[in-house]
């Protein structure tokens, strides 16, 4: 496992996509509907995934997209690499029937301002009917044990770069300051 910590900076790159985020799935009736959440929650869900999502490009070395209305249409991370943030440390990488089997994906856990990046798997890996559970009684799952996970420390980004941690001085690729009306507009 791999702790890294993000900056207060970095924490407001991360809240600001976040409300963007929030903002479109709100006005596009596209909240999640795993279970009810008021608007705090479902716009915590998003901040604790750009949160994972910002300290995983950190430590990989690689630019943040932080893409808005991408969800299922462009990976978090590079060409194929999907960041699944969960609040606690000792949960489950969690994936869902129809997420792309192809595509790796990295559990990540915390509340800030550390977030723990523990591990990876192959979609296909960890799509396994082993794997499969209903939590709450939500739809069915995969919850893939942190013990089954690929150490961070073995993962590849594809980009050149081989186990490249950032160092905490060094600058984030920031994505470019875009205000709610100037995303939404774009998709009218």
């Amino acid at each position: 496992m791999i702790t890294i910590q993000l900056t207060p900076e970095e924490f407001s790159q991360a809240a600001h996509v976040a409300n963007l985020r929030f903002t479109f799935s709100e006005l596009a009736r596209l909240r999640d509907a795993l279970y009810k959440k008021t608007y705090f929650e479902a716009f915590i869900v998003h901040l604790w995934g750009c949160m994972g999502e910002l300290a995983f490009c950190k430590w990989a070395g690689m630019p943040w997209k932080a893409g808005v209305n991408k969800f299922k249409t462009e990976a978090d991370v590079g060409k194929d690499i999907e960041v699944r943030h969960r609040s606690k440390d000792d949960w489950d990488l969690i994936t869902r029937p129809g997420d792309d089997p192809s595509k790796r994906y990295v559990l990540t856990t915390g509340e800030g301002p550390e977030i723990h990046i523990h591990g990876w798997i192959l979609g296909s890996d960890g799509m396994q009917d082993k794997f499969r559970a209903t939590h709450g009684g939500h739809k069915a799952a995969f919850f893939v044990p942190q013990k089954e996970l690929i150490p961070i420390e073995q993962f590849k980004t594809g980009n050149g770069a081989t186990d490249r941690r950032v160092d905490g001085g060094e600058k984030l690729a920031a994505a470019s300051p875009r205000t709610v009306a100037s995303v939404l507009n774009a998709y009218k």
